[in-house]
């Protein structure tokens, strides 16, 4: 799924998460970006990044005796899954 959707960067870090900014209130809102561009802006990131976690939770048959919360991010899930 997370290479289907384009969010496989989140999972192994290639999309790490963006440093936050100083948001512009006078400003027009950004662009959106591709799902798979390497430097989302920090909303998009943390939208995509609990997108990809969330899939990865419901997925998984026990999480809590798997050391998964729902509060991690899809990397850190992804580590914790792949290295049992």
């Amino acid at each position: 799924i997370a290479q289907a959707t384009g969010l496989s960067g989140y999972l192994d870090g290639t999309i790490p998460s963006p440093s936050p900014t100083t948001a512009n209130i006078q400003g027009a809102a950004p662009a959106p970006t591709p799902v798979n561009l390497h430097s989302p802006t920090l909303e998009e990131w943390e939208l995509r990044d609990v997108q990809i976690a969330g899939i990865i939770y419901q997925n998984v048959k026990d999480p809590c005796s798997m050391g998964i919360t729902q509060d991690m991010s899809a990397q850190v899930m992804w580590i914790a899954l792949t290295t049992k």
